[in-house]
């Protein structure tokens, strides 16, 4: 790392983001899921049938919403939607090879439909998660950490969490929280630019239309989303006056309708209303009856379990989580931070509150805790502050390296882990690796097992050494 302070950030910005791009891409999860049949199954109704029913898809999902006698998904479309133009190239790649476009058969789904998933998968979620990191290294680069460490930053959160193993997985979360940072980085990059009013109030339509794209992909990210707003607002009032926050929040509403407009338009349509959602009809949960819409008091023993259980905690696959709260308070210490430091934190604990209070918590078949992953960049963001301390270097970087062996395990093997399995890294997910038990692009052509890894280590190291060779030549 000591030539990167010799290297352009954009240089590493865009190699950070192929690096990630390509490693998310390089596994492949299995398709036999609820959620992702659901998900996908409306992605090609729509292409194939031009429907928003899944009835030729139900049999396979219990994620689904029954209405006069047809099946819908449960989930809102944002997803769906988003993965639209990379399965139309897809569905029309496989038709030109001569082979048949079709999704389902008698048999099930067909190997276009597990193209068809990869496709999806990694055109929307890896996308999206491979630029909420190169979002991290800038914000940090933008708030004063030095370019190692805005890289530390962004490498804890890309491989060092399990938005690694999310980002391969046709499940929003990762998805949400990457469009949440982004809406959390314009408005950071607005402040650190020194921008002045007219220039925050043009971008606050597109601040609002992250965030409504946000919920229209996860609908909890609505809190969250509503933290981030309030920031923006707070930051366009401190140039414009009340004058100008009343304006900023006209524009920022007008973003947020457009954002929203997936999930107010397909809900209308698919359920009558624009305030029906796929989770008032779904069928098969009892717990959904409970609280809103399954979301009761948080619950502190929950909460411990998300953080620190073996069934489904986050620090055990991430261990150098535990230093975001050194990141947070080293961020405090500076006043200009405060703000960034209380929206971070608004938006972890209201996920951890929205996830404890949840009738599902564990998230059913699921590696680790799934509804905790929309806040892991601002985690990332805060880890670029601990480098900046030289005595805590040495633990960071031992942490980086458990943590990322930890989600290539976990991404490697199986990202749905059976909710039937107490412990399931070190009874189900450490043994299936040790076994050679790994999905990758590798394994579908021939380059199965631990070997499977080989290519994806070596384009890292490459990439490592490439970019040593061009940090000492300038």
């Amino acid at each position: 790392t000591g030539c990167l302070n010799e290297q352009r950030p954009r240089h590493i910005s865009i190699q950070l983001f192929v690096l990630l791009f390509f490693t998310y891409g390089y596994f492949v999860q299995p398709i036999e899921n609820a959620q992702v049949m659901t998900r996908l199954g409306l992605t090609l109704s729509l292409i194939e049938d031009k429907a928003l029913t899944i009835d030729k898809f139900e049999r396979y999902t219990k994620d689904k919403s029954p209405l006069n006698g047809h099946y819908y998904p449960d989930k809102p479309p944002g997803l769906s939607l988003l993965a639209l133009p990379a399965v139309v190239v897809a569905r029309e790649a496989i038709i030109l090879t001569g082979h048949d476009p079709a999704s389902i058969a008698d048999s099930g789904p067909t190997t276009a439909f597990r193209i068809y998933a990869y496709v999806a998968t990694v055109s929307t979620v890896g996308l999206l998660t491979a630029l909420a990191a190169v979002f991290v290294l800038r914000v940090a680069l933008a708030l004063g950490v030095s370019l190692e460490g805005a890289l530390f930053g962004a490498l804890a959160f890309g491989l060092g969490t399990p938005a690694f193993g999310w980002a391969t997985a046709f499940f929003g979360h990762a998805a949400a929280g990457a469009l949440l940072f982004f809406a959390f980085s314009l408005i950071v990059l607005l402040m650190t630019s020194r921008a002045g009013f007219p220039s925050f109030l043009r971008w606050q339509v597109m601040i609002g239309a992250l965030l409504g794209l946000a919920v229209s992909v996860e609908i909890i990210a609505a809190v969250a989303g509503s933290a981030i707003g309030l920031f923006a607002l707070a930051q366009a009032a401190k140039r414009g006056h009340w004058q100008g926050a009343v304006a900023a929040a006209a524009l920022l509403v007008l973003g947020g309708v457009v954002g929203l407009a997936p999930l107010l338009i397909y809900d209308t349509f698919a359920f009558g209303s624009p305030l029906n959602t796929g989770y008032a009809n779904v069928v098969g949960f009892p717990g959904m009856n409970v609280g809103f819409f399954g979301i009761s008091t948080p619950d502190i023993g929950v909460a411990e379990a998300l953080l620190f259980g073996n069934y489904r905690g986050l620090l055990p696959l991430a261990p150098i989580l535990f230093l975001v709260p050194v990141g947070w308070w080293l961020m405090a210490a500076k006043t200009s931070l405060r703000g960034v430091v209380v929206v971070s934190l608004a938006v972890t604990f209201g996920y951890l509150a929205i996830g404890s209070g949840y009738y599902y918590w564990d998230g059913g078949a699921a590696t680790g805790p799934r509804y905790l992953i929309p806040v892991l960049p601002f985690a990332g963001l805060a880890l670029a502050f601990v480098w900046q301390i030289e005595r805590l270097k040495l633990a960071c970087c031992v942490l980086l390296v458990v943590s990322s062996l930890f989600s290539l395990i976990c991404t490697s093997v199986d990202m749905f882990s059976s909710r039937a399995i107490a412990s399931p890294f070190l009874d189900h997910l450490l043994p299936a690796f040790l076994n050679g038990n790994i999905h990758s692009i590798a394994g579908l052509a021939g380059l199965g097992g631990l070997p499977g890894l080989i290519p994806l280590v070596l384009i890292w190291v490459l990439t490592g050494r490439a970019s040593s060779l061009v940090g000492r030549s300038r």
